[in-house]
């Protein structure tokens, strides 16, 4: 069995299928992906080959889990747990006091603008951490909604959106997406989808399983749908 990239895999194992062709696997970066028996021919749009002989057209934004990241390391100097902000974030109402974040805090691929940066937009002295924390959230869930919408204008309308990889762990930013999204999320059994996948590769060939759609069920079921407000 030859094995495949970390995106690969955790596509594979998270289950994405023609049932539910979108993905959201957000770890440093966020990528939105369409399920398609073809490739999706867009500018902007990448396409690859999956292990199960269809085709994953995907788009990047490349700070996902890294605008998290980087507001902890700048609010908190990585002295608060991820766990502490989301819940910081919590406690902000949605549209966190009309605070905007751009997320391109490295620039952006997408459209090729290189030179993108980041920035709060209506920040004034009533913020605190909390609204800061809850804008990023929400500024990488509308900037991955951006490249949603790009997919979409070839691949058609995707109904639901399987999560996987570090992202699917908080799940106020689960359901800040489906909200934004305007669509279900899905949540695999194993967030961490690569090794599921990986062993999905290796259970095909070697007879543990019938073909992939076995190796799917047996292995990548969604267990939890959480629904746009």
């Amino acid at each position: 069995a030859a094995g495949t990239s970390d995106f690969a895999a955790t596509l594979l194992g998270s289950g994405v299928s023609a049932a539910h062709r979108g993905s959201d696997i957000t770890g440093t970066s966020t990528l939105i992906t369409a399920y398609a028996p073809q490739p999706v021919q867009d500018s902007v749009v990448t396409n690859m080959r999956t292990a199960d002989a269809a085709w994953a057209a995907f788009t990047i934004l490349d700070a996902g889990g890294d605008a998290m990241r980087w507001a902890r390391r700048v609010l908190h100097r990585n002295e608060a747990s991820y766990d502490d902000i989301v819940a910081l974030a919590a406690q902000v109402p949605p549209g966190a006091q009309r605070l905007l974040f751009l997320p391109y805090l490295n620039g952006e691929r997408l459209g090729g603008a290189g030179n993108a940066r980041a920035q709060f937009f209506g920040l004034t002295s009533s913020h605190e951490a909390g609204h800061l924390h809850r804008a990023v959230m929400e500024g990488v869930a509308f900037a991955a909604k951006r490249n949603l919408t790009i997919l979409e204008r070839q691949s058609g309308r995707i109904e639901s959106i399987v999560a996987a990889a570090g992202g699917a762990r908080t799940r106020l930013w689960l359901e800040i997406k489906a909200s934004i999204y305007d669509r279900p999320i899905l949540l695999p059994a194993e967030p961490e989808a690569g090794v599921t996948g990986c062993a999905m590769i290796a259970a095909v060939p070697g007879g543990a399983v019938a073909d992939w759609a076995d190796a799917r069920a047996r292995f990548a079921m969604a267990k939890t749908e959480l629904s746009a407000d």
